[in-house]
């Protein structure tokens, strides 16, 4: 050991070093919390790709915890991986959280993910006006961020709302007619 000691000049290897030396199995010793936004950045690009999903969504956890904001997106794509992987739906309520935790952050798809929970059946099942006016809202608020999704939601609930059939053809006319004039 003296010898190495020696040999270096009592000298250790700095954390980006290390992180360049070892790619993506370089695990900082730091918390993610006492990281920097460069090194945060750096942990989310190599843990984005991880193959175990578990352990990338720990990771993104970790640096949604720590104010990373773009860990959110590797978020909702693990979210619909898991899902896609075992043949499963997307579990509503981890999105749902994920979603509003990513709004309340800033981040430009947290509402435009919180309308799409509150659109599907199984919300609109258990009071379809709040859920739907609830949806509504999000989509508006993500468009406010500049969501490009958002518009083409709204569009497709405005369309069916006027051609549903709890309107008659006159009346779905009219109110069609009155909103574009608006």
């Amino acid at each position: 050991m003296a010898f190495l000691k020696n040999l270096f000049g009592g000298r250790s290897i700095s954390d980006a070093e290390q992180a360049r030396r070892q790619g993506t199995r370089y695990i900082s010793a730091k918390s993610v919390a006492e990281m920097s936004e460069e090194e945060k950045r750096e942990y989310w690009r190599h843990s984005r790709e991880l193959p175990d999903m578990e352990e990338r969504m720990r990771r993104m956890t970790e640096l949604a915890d720590a104010g990373f904001i773009s860990a959110y997106t590797t978020i909702f794509d693990t979210l619909f991986a898991r899902a896609e992987t075992a043949n499963s739906k997307v579990p509503l309520e981890q999105l749902e959280y994920w979603a509003g935790r990513a709004a309340k952050a800033g981040h430009i798809n947290g509402h435009f993910y919180l309308g799409l929970v509150y659109e599907t059946p199984e919300y609109l099942q258990r009071d379809y006006e709040t859920y739907m006016a609830k949806s509504l809202q999000e989509y508006l608020l993500a468009m406010e961020m500049e969501n490009e999704n958002a518009p083409q939601r709204l569009e497709r609930l405005w369309n069916h709302e006027f051609t549903s059939s709890q309107y008659s053809a006159e009346e779905s006319r009219q109110a069609q007619a009155f909103f574009a004039n608006r």
